[in-house]
């Protein structure tokens, strides 16, 4: 007997089915972003799925003034900067970043 499936809400998805989309300058990406809170139609959630090639970065060093953040590391080694000093990063690494200057940070 074959199953019926009811059709999938707007707000499940699944991020295989979001496209990458490229941030570079000077022609070099510097990561590539799939934008999920965006893609379920999420009004106040960020939640973003990000690749970074060797080389590259996300954003500027910064902090953020209204809300907090948080980056899960899924695979591969990398280095976050934050307030004390550069640290080492890599796959089950979870980061909190707080509101404020005590938060700053790039990886």
């Amino acid at each position: 007997m074959k199953e019926k499936h009811m059709p999938r809400p707007n707000n499940l998805i699944n991020s295989n089915d979001i496209d990458w989309t490229d941030h570079a300058r000077d022609d070099k990406v510097l990561f590539r972003r799939k934008a999920l809170g965006q893609a379920t139609g999420g009004e106040k959630l960020g939640a973003s799925l990000y690749e970074i090639p060797p080389g590259g970065r996300l954003y500027t060093y910064h902090y953020h003034c209204a809300n907090e953040e948080a980056m899960y590391v899924l695979e591969g080694q990398g280095k976050v900067r934050l307030p004390d000093g550069e640290h080492p990063i890599g796959p089950g690494d979870f980061l909190a970043l707080l509101v404020g200057p005590e938060g700053a940070h790039i990886v």
